[in-house]
């Protein structure tokens, strides 16, 4: 919320004109917006960030902008957008044929909708290709790349690939001090890769770390942050391969809080896989199903693969025989 105040009070001082301060301020408070469910305001200040820049012809907020844009399409599970916003960055980024470096945003956004879609060697292909080019223009924005590369790769069960880009993106995040949320989320990343791999004592280990965390009793009135519902569900996933699904489901309670109505389709459906798996393990079939049946129809239209790939395994083999046979 302070943030928000200061980038409000920034954007507000500086003249609505060709200032490309005031644009990058949009551009921070758009993500502000966006990481606390306020997907409107975000999705009105990337509007207005991209137009500034066309009247500028600034490439580089244009594309940082499209990519904005194509990033809450994704949450929303809008593919037919995210894919067009994405390819007219990849136009806008593109001079006498050749790509510049900060195609490799938009390059990364691509990759990240194959990967949705369970696309899993084009993800690859296009990832590799967007850190290699974004790296020309700031490693920074690589961090993604590789979080997004190294799920790919684990989920083709290429596991040392799948390490070493976890790796280059906890060797660029530590190398940058002015955030951590960089480094919040290669270390969920990290989880994620132990639970693929099974190794589930390493991924408990850190489970017991967290008991004692700010983030599980924050004192705020603010709606949870994207940042800490994805760490919720990292824990509530350690839970479920320990044999622990009632504490899975209390961490999941988020979704009976007045900040579920801000939440994005692409995390809802996550929450009721999670939830149908966990109800599964605790012997409540009728329940697990009604929310499995949730997840599906989420999931059907856009065609959301990348969590059922995820969660492959026995239980949700049978939930998806139940889902079948009914």
């Amino acid at each position: 919320a302070a943030s928000r105040q200061l980038l409000e009070q920034s954007v507000s001082s500086m003249a609505n004109g060709q200032n490309i301060w005031r644009t990058l301020a949009m551009d921070e408070l758009a993500l502000n917006h966006l990481r606390y469910g306020n997907r409107r305001q975000a999705e009105n200040l990337m509007i207005e960030c991209l137009a500034a820049a066309d009247r500028t012809g600034n490439v580089m907020n244009g594309v940082l902008a499209l990519c904005r844009l194509g990033e809450l399409a994704l949450l929303e599970c809008r593919y037919e957008d995210a894919e067009w916003l994405y390819s007219e960055a990849l136009v806008r980024s593109t001079r006498d044929g050749n790509r510049l470096p900060i195609a490799g945003i938009a390059c990364i956004g691509l990759g990240r909708l194959n990967l949705e879609r369970g696309e899993l060697n084009a993800a690859v292909e296009r990832l590799e290709e967007g850190v290699c080019r974004i790296h020309r223009w700031g490693d920074t924005m690589a961090i993604e790349g590789y979080l997004q590369l190294a799920t790919a790769q684990s989920l083709q069960q290429k596991w040392s690939e799948a390490e070493a880009a976890l790796q280059r993106a906890r060797e660029i995040s530590h190398s940058f001090d002015a955030t951590t949320i960089d480094d919040d989320l290669v270390e969920l990343q990290q989880v994620e890769l132990w639970l693929a791999h099974g190794e589930d004592l390493a991924a408990n280990m850190w489970l017991n770390r967290q008991a004692h965390a700010e983030h599980l009793t924050p004192e705020t009135e603010e709606a949870p942050s994207l940042p800490a519902i994805y760490r919720v569900m990292t824990m509530a996933k350690v839970c479920l391969a320990n044999g622990k699904p009632g504490a899975a489901l209390s961490l999941l309670a988020v979704r009976s809080t007045d900040a579920a109505a801000t939440l994005p389709q692409r995390i809802l459906i996550d929450l009721d896989l999670l939830e149908a798996l966990a109800f599964h393990a605790l012997g409540r079939s009728h329940t697990a199903q009604t929310q499995f049946a949730q997840a599906l129809a989420q999931a059907a239209t856009p065609g959301v693969i990348r969590p059922f790939l995820e969660h492959a395994g026995p239980a949700l083999s049978a939930l998806l025989i139940s889902a079948v046979q009914e």
